[in-house]
């Protein structure tokens, strides 16, 4: 392992993620800290909801538990949505939905299918089947999945785990610690999309997994971006978003990978995670793993077209005032990615 850099005015989160985020250096504690973090924060919620319960007599069955839920119920993302729920504004009705929420994930009994044996693949649970308007993925009905698309998305899953593991270990890590459900969505309508919501932290939706054209390298760089989201989300729950909110509400910055004015906040997740991607591919495409050599080409290209200075420093300037270190990340990645893709 190369020796460490730190920059001036760096704090060691900061250069932990610069060298997390290259997949590289050992294991920054940060990939596992965060889900520790994120863990004891459920158990003080689980807490004080139960607490709250029992003084009010909302559910007898839960008054005399002195069993805390386990860790994968307080890490399920539907337990996590409605804990947060019910913690930021206490009544009965969101005491009695978190008590059901953590009731029914402990009560599951196992025989889900499961991807790298921590993640649940959902084709077509009640949750599974909601429906959630301005989702890109969870607008349309959902539609049935035949068995032998089953078969195919979590075989195309299952090789795209592997051939992350064996490129990027601390990916494998790292997706493992963020993402605990995968929701698979089918509809007629010929279009792949993927994405996270912060309020379902652990969830990662897919739409279509199951059509030829979203391949394995597709579903690759889905289980790492959506990931990130999710390991974003659990830090920015613990310290705060990157960027205040009124920075993020009030300025759109366009993003130099997708064209689209987003808002700051996840604009900044866009740098944190195309320099991830960017060196996720650097490391897959040497490796002896069978894949389209072409479309990790292309993906490398668009992550790289990204860090281009000219359009970082535009997006820059218009967001004035970031904290200090976290300009110093942007610049350090733009030029570390300039460095590598000539």
């Amino acid at each position: 392992m190369n020796r460490l850099l730190g920059w001036r005015g760096w704090n060691l989160s900061a250069t932990q993620l610069f060298y997390l985020l290259k997949w590289e250096a050992g294991t920054p504690p940060m990939v596992d800290d965060v889900l520790v973090a994120h863990l004891h924060k459920m158990r003080s919620w689980a807490r004080e909801l139960f607490w709250f319960a029992s003084c009010n007599g909302l559910d007898h069955a839960w008054q005399a538990r002195d069993v805390e839920p386990g860790e994968r119920a307080l890490l399920n993302p539907w337990v996590f949505h409605q804990l947060k729920e019910a913690v930021s504004g206490l009544n009965e009705r969101g005491c009695r939905a978190a008590i059901q929420a953590i009731a029914e994930a402990e009560g599951r009994d196992g025989a889900q299918r499961m991807l790298g044996e921590s993640i649940e693949v959902d084709f077509d649970s009640d949750l599974c089947r909601r429906m959630e308007t301005g989702s890109s993925t969870m607008s349309l009905p959902a539609e049935a999945f035949s068995g032998e698309e089953r078969e195919r998305v979590m075989d195309k899953l299952q090789t795209a785990l592997a051939m992350i593991d064996a490129a990027a270990p601390l990916a494998g890590r790292l997706i493992r610690n963020a993402t605990r459900t995968i929701i698979c969505r089918k509809h007629s309508l010929d279009i792949l999309a993927a994405e996270t919501d912060p309020n379902d932290i652990g969830e990662l939706r897919i739409l279509n997994p199951q059509l030829d054209r979203y391949t394995v390298v597709d579903l690759v760089d889905t289980l790492i971006h959506e990931s990130l989201h999710n390991f974003f989300a659990m830090y920015e729950l613990q310290h705060g978003s990157f960027v205040a909110y009124q920075q993020s509400a009030r300025l759109r910055p366009v993003s130099p990978w997708s064209g689209n004015p987003i808002p700051y906040n996840a604009f900044t997740h866009a740098i944190l995670i195309y320099f991830a991607l960017f060196h996720f591919y650097l490391k897959l495409y040497p490796s002896g793993a069978e894949f389209d050599r072409s479309r990790v080409e292309s993906l490398l290209a668009k992550c790289a077209r990204g860090f281009r200075l000219e359009n970082l420093d535009a997006c820059l300037r218009e967001c004035g005032a970031s904290p200090s270190w976290l300009f110093d990340l942007y610049r350090v990645m733009s030029d570390d990615v300039r460095a590598a893709y000539a």
